[in-house]
């Protein structure tokens, strides 16, 4: 996982995954979510970050046995950023 913010844009990038993206969606105001091909979240992308919210994310994968899926939860406290 990889975070990456611009003072420039005030845009935070919280990256799971250096896939291309297929789909984005807003799933809250200044909150966008990139989907790979498989419709696993590989990029949320947070507008005015330094406003200050929690951002809720998971990343579902599959098992490195092949049985089902791993999901990951993570909250962001994007009003933490200097």
């Amino acid at each position: 996982m990889v975070f990456e913010y611009s003072p420039d844009t005030d845009m935070l990038y919280i990256k799971f995954a250096e896939e291309p993206s297929t789909e984005s969606e807003e799933v809250a105001p200044g909150v966008t979510l990139d989907f790979d091909e498989d419709n696993r979240i590989i990029e949320v992308e947070v507008v005015d970050a330094r406003k200050g919210s929690v951002v809720k994310a998971s990343t579902r994968c599959p098992r490195p046995d092949g049985v089902g899926q791993v999901e990951d939860m993570y909250d962001v406290d994007v009003g933490s950023i200097p």
